[in-house]
């Protein structure tokens, strides 16, 4: 869409779109974790695109009802220049046109985001780091359902447990003093979020990298995919969607049983006993293995070959 910045007026598109699109869109964990009082300042992760503009412009049209205080951030990878740098300015645009403070960083050029797990590693460190300077105790991401399948799909290849294919979650939480990563859009298509930013008369940047083929993410949703869905005759996404919910049920199930079964190893003792670890099946030894290596800051260390070979010692 290209209506021009100076002529748009945010707050009177995002209250519309918040009246049209209602929080029963929401995913309930994220519903959840507002309603426990765990609102306040939060960090929302704003690139430009429909995602994201849809979810900003929500989050403020709903602020009050949620008492949430909104700081926009973007991370400008620098990969299309001039279109990248004119991300950056229609994303300050929306938030200053909706009276949020506004975060940005642009990619060093000594920095390697070359590629996606690069990119998106400088990213999470750049949110990570605004999130926690701005005392904000969540971050918001605006990952809808579409990108759940493209995610396992990529995961499926690396090789991944439970953890890793039920992954994006709504409700992420870390370790320490990080941030907690929601999504609250991941039961929202992509179709029809943009339905209703059509339909509030919303803008969102187009980014022209979505069509090339040779990144790996793209030529999974735009050739593959639907590809799939053509032969399988099914909405993939949906499918996808639904294994997601009940792969991370049997995920923390599971951790909940290992929790049981060798607690040291949730606790940070100084050692675990490994015929214990030997006794366990693999499910409960590979979790309880994983949060003490965690927990003692090795896990980083690992490959996963290298954690495969030590649980199998």
């Amino acid at each position: 869409m290209s209506i021009p910045e100076k002529e748009i007026d945010w707050e009177a598109l995002a209250q519309s779109l918040a009246a049209g699109a209602g929080l029963e869109l929401w995913a309930p964990e994220v519903r959840a974790w507002l309603a426990d009082g765990s609102g306040g300042r939060v960090l929302v992760a704003c690139s430009g695109g429909a995602d994201s503009v849809f979810l900003l412009c929500q989050l403020w049209g709903r602020r009050a009802e949620l008492g949430l205080e909104l700081v926009v951030a973007h991370y400008n990878h620098g990969w299309r220049g001039l279109a990248s740098d004119g991300d950056a300015v229609f994303v300050e645009g929306l938030a200053r046109g909706l009276g949020c403070e506004f975060l940005t960083e642009r990619r060093a050029a000594e920095t390697d985001g070359s590629t996606e797990t690069g990119a998106r590693a400088l990213r999470m460190e750049f949110l990570r780091g605004a999130a926690k300077a701005q005392a904000c105790g969540a971050i918001f991401f605006g990952h809808q359902r579409d990108d759940i399948l493209e995610t396992q799909l990529q995961r499926l290849a690396r090789g991944a447990g439970l953890e890793g294919m039920a992954a994006p979650r709504p409700v992420h939480r870390f370790k320490g003093n990080e941030p907690v990563h929601l999504r609250p859009l991941l039961d929202l298509s992509a179709e029809a979020l943009r339905g209703h930013l059509v339909r509030a008369g919303i803008p969102w940047r187009e980014d022209a990298t979505n069509a090339d083929m040779g990144i790996a993410r793209n030529a999974l949703r735009g050739k593959f995919i639907p590809e799939l869905e053509g032969m399988l005759g099914r909405d993939a996404s949906a499918g996808a969607a639904r294994t997601r919910r009940l792969l991370e049920a049997d995920a923390v199930a599971l951790v909940e049983l290992a929790q049981v079964a060798l607690p040291e190893a949730f606790t940070g003792s100084d050692s675990l006993v490994r015929e214990t670890l030997q006794s366990l099946p693999e499910a409960l030894s590979r979790r309880a293995l994983t949060a003490w290596l965690e927990g003692h800051g090795l896990l980083a260390s690992l490959s996963a070959a290298g954690f495969d070979a030590l649980l199998a010692a």
